[in-house]
């Protein structure tokens, strides 16, 4: 019997409030791709030389529009995917808080965003896998058939189950939760590695594949002595009314983005030779927000972090 997320993070509050000295932080990486700079994020070319994602504007007679704005990550932004291929595109994360199992308390390691499927159902599909140890293996995770490993383990908890075949007819939601996988202990540093794959037959179907869009990463530290690592940003004042203020290190060219709990682009702006940035809030409605600020020059993150009106 699988456990409810709520019980889960019942759980974890009750253990924060026995034990103060535990940490609880949460670490984040934001995936719009309407900026050509991802660092995080490979083309398996090594598997398949002729690997078919790309990130781009969808040209498509059903893949027409990303989720928001302009780009989205695609099967091919303008042909048909083509017959036995089997291509993928890969996450890699690196745990910046840290995060471990103590008794019945699980960590929350979420992944959710948006896709569209437009393929022959059940021969033509994608697959989403996690891989704990960098690489080495891998676990499928978008199928919410899988077995408990242990009956106190309830992993992985599917909130909104991918269906990566068939026709989605438009753009759907879905969230993965990894609840303590397998009593796995993840510090500062370690990398942990997203799958997305899409595989063809040998028939020729003139459809437009997968796309993926707005796609969030959490890892949250549900005990343990939390490692936090020092980052170069910084913001004020939290909670935020009208104006948000962002101090971080002197940049040449950066992209500030602002996301809702969702995943959904809320707010971006360019940012040149800059220290500070003060953002006009005034029209963000209350609730809890996430910010992410890339070097454009180098595609390097300055940071991250959550904030709340």
């Amino acid at each position: 019997m699988k456990l409810h997320l709520s019980t889960i993070r019942v759980r974890i509050l009750f253990l924060w409030i026995l034990f103060p000295f535990f940490g609880n932080s949460q670490s984040n990486d934001f995936f719009t791709f309407d900026s050509n700079i991802n660092p995080l994020i490979y083309r398996d070319t090594i598997s398949n030389s002729n690997c078919i994602w790309q990130i781009g504007q969808p040209q498509k007679t059903v893949f027409n529009t990303a989720y928001s704005t302009q780009n989205s990550i695609i099967t091919d932004t303008v042909n048909y995917y083509p017959i036995n291929d089997t291509s993928s595109f890969i996450y890699k994360h690196e745990v910046s808080v840290g995060f471990l199992n103590i008794n019945s308390v699980y960590p929350i390691v979420e992944l959710y965003g948006y896709y569209n499927v437009n393929s022959d159902s059940l021969n033509d599909y994608g697959k989403i896998e996690f891989s704990p140890d960098n690489g080495l293996s891998w676990v499928l995770i978008s199928d919410d058939t899988l077995t408990l490993l242990n009956s106190s383990n309830p992993w992985p908890y599917i909130e909104n189950n991918p269906v990566l075949t068939g026709n989605s007819n438009g753009w759907k939601y879905f969230k993965i939760t990894l609840s303590g996988y397998d009593q796995h202990v993840f510090n500062t540093g370690d990398t942990i590695q997203y799958k997305f794959t899409f595989i063809s037959d040998g028939n020729s179907e003139n459809m437009d594949g997968l796309m993926f869009d707005n796609l969030n990463f959490i890892d949250d530290g549900g005990g343990g002595i939390v490692n936090k690592v020092t980052s170069s940003i910084s913001n004020y004042p939290n909670p935020f009314t009208n104006t948000l203020n962002l101090n971080y290190n002197l940049l040449t060219n950066g992209e500030l983005s602002i996301f809702d709990v969702t995943g959904k682009l809320i707010h971006s702006e360019t940012i040149k030779s800059s220290n500070t940035t003060v953002v006009n809030t005034s029209n963000f409605t209350k609730g809890v927000y996430f910010y992410k600020l890339v070097d454009t020059t180098t595609g390097l993150s300055v940071g991250n972090g959550k904030i709340v009106k």
